[in-house]
This record gives structure tokens, C-alpha cells and sequence, in this order.
């Protein structure tokens, strides 16, 4: 085994990427490329208020844990009422997304059985400037 700090990841250690329409921020931090994962990619999300995000479908299964905020969580277009504390679990193949429909953001862990390289989910993603390690208690939408 390599040294097994590689596997322990800070949130300051990665980009903090946003998608195409801003409708939801993220930092990928165990993937293929940050751990060498190849079963799991995880990642924590911030959705802003006032948002849906964009509609996931996948060939795997996939958990949200809720860490902070409440709204929907969208299965097939069907909404479910989720908030902080919440663990949801997605099956594969059910479209889904995340609508915040209150004035604070969701922040929530999620976690993809699959490695990054086969999802193919960075189309549209940029890296936000100058965020990439640093102190993230203030940020991401104020």
C-alpha cells in the first residue's frame, strides 16, 4: 500500500467547481484522480437559495447526506421534502435533482458508486478563481 495520507482528503485540497447555468458548486474529492478510487467518486455540494439544479440520471447507485438546509429532492420529477440530517438514498436510473426553494443554501454530501472518469459529469463545469484552498467558513454564496 502507498502512504495512506493520500487518502485523506482537507476540502481546501481540491478546486471548487460550478456549473454552466451556477446552479450548484462542488468539490470532488475522493475520485480516481485525487485517491486513485475506482468504485467511488464523493463529493460535498453547495446548491444556492432559490435554485434547482440540473437532472442527474445514472447507471449506479448513489447517497446524499443533508448536512445543512432543507428543500426537495426530485425522484422522476416526484418531490420529497429533505433537510440537515437527512441520508438519501438514489437507485440507479431514477433522474434526480435538488430544488432549494427557502433563502439558505443546501450543503450536502453525496457519494456515486463509480469512478469520475466514467461519469462524464465535467462538461460544463468550471473551476471558480481563487477559491481553490482557502478557508471555505464564510463562503460559497454570501
Amino acid at each position: 500500500m502507498s502512504d495512506p495520507k493520500k487518502y485523506v482528503k482537507k476540502i481546501t485540497d481540491v478546486p471548487v467547481l460550478e456549473t454552466g447555468d451556477k446552479t450548484m458548486r462542488d468539490v470532488f474529492m475522493v475520485t480516481d484522480q485525487t485517491v486513485g478510487s475506482q468504485e467511488v467518486t464523493a463529493g460535498i455540494v453547495w446548491v444556492p437559495p432559490h435554485t434547482q439544479n440540473h437532472t442527474d440520471t445514472h447507471t449506479c447507485e448513489e447517497i446524499f447526506y443533508i448536512i445543512q438546509g432543507k428543500g426537495k429532492i426530485l425522484f422522476d420529477g416526484t418531490p420529497v421534502d429533505v433537510e440537515a440530517g437527512n441520508m438519501v438514498f438514489m437507485p440507479k436510473g431514477v433522474a434526480h435533482c435538488v430544488n432549494n426553494d427557502t433563502d439558505d443554501p443546501i450543503i450536502l454530501v453525496w457519494a456515486i458508486m463509480d469512478s469520475l472518469s466514467n461519469l462524464g459529469e465535467l462538461a460544463d463545469w468550471h473551476e471558480i478563481e481563487g477559491a481553490h484552498g482557502k478557508d471555505w467558513s464564510p463562503w460559497p454564496f454570501l
